[in-house]
């Protein structure tokens, strides 16, 4: 129970067994069974129908050694007969890495800024780093809502790899959000995110521009 815990997995999952292994990288792999005999979906429960192959996570690294979840996570036909993979609660969909992994990389995103350096620390690739701050940001847009009013902003570049590649970042100084980004940090990329922000042919009306660029 307290291994679960840590992992952040229900009691739905059962692990089964843990592997360690030192070469030719140090990995620890936890295999983790699906326990129940149905799938709970929106409130609804369907009868297991069979089971997706194999499949891992990457997890918080346990001292210097990669971690990975490892399963099999089980196939239902829901009320249209579609044959659907059941959702775990440890992982993002679609996603090849848990919920704790990615809120992580999103905290040391937030202090250390530079990609590859967050994907040395956090034992992953640079994509995987790139991917989890790309959604972090579509989700805190979708929140947000649509921009519909704004008069002040702040314009900052942020790089996402070691080197020269950077991104441009429009925040609403005021409500101290996200309004858009857009890789590159020429003028031609500025004016692109002005022009997206106000939904029209013409640049938005503001008051105030803070710009931290070079």
């Amino acid at each position: 129970m307290f291994l679960q815990e840590m992992l952040g997995i229900t009691d739905e999952f059962a692990i089964v067994q843990v592997e360690k292994m030192t070469s030719p990288e140090k990995i620890t792999r936890i295999y983790l069974k699906y326990q129940l005999t149905d799938c709970l979906v929106d409130g609804k429960r369907y009868p297991i129908y069979d089971y997706a192959p194999e499949r891992e996570w990457q997890h918080l690294a346990w001292f210097e050694y990669k971690c990975y979840l490892i399963a099999r996570l089980p196939r239902y036909k829901d009320h249209n007969g579609k044959i659907k993979t059941y959702k775990p609660n440890f992982t993002p969909p679609g996603r090849s890495y848990t919920y704790l992994f990615r809120s992580e990389a999103i905290r040391l995103l937030q202090k250390i800024k530079v990609q590859n350096t967050v994907a040395e620390i956090m034992k992953t690739t640079p994509y995987i780093i790139r991917s989890i701050m790309e959604d972090a940001v579509e989700q805190g847009m979708l929140n947000r809502g649509e921009a519909i009013s704004f008069k002040n902003i702040s314009i900052d570049e942020k790089a996402f790899t070691k080197g020269h590649n950077y991104a441009t970042i429009v925040l609403d100084s005021d409500k101290e959000y996200i309004l858009e980004l857009q890789e590159g940090r020429s003028e031609k990329d500025l004016k692109t995110l002005l022009y997206q922000l106000s939904g029209k042919e013409v640049l938005p009306e503001l008051n105030i521009v803070n710009m931290d660029m070079w």
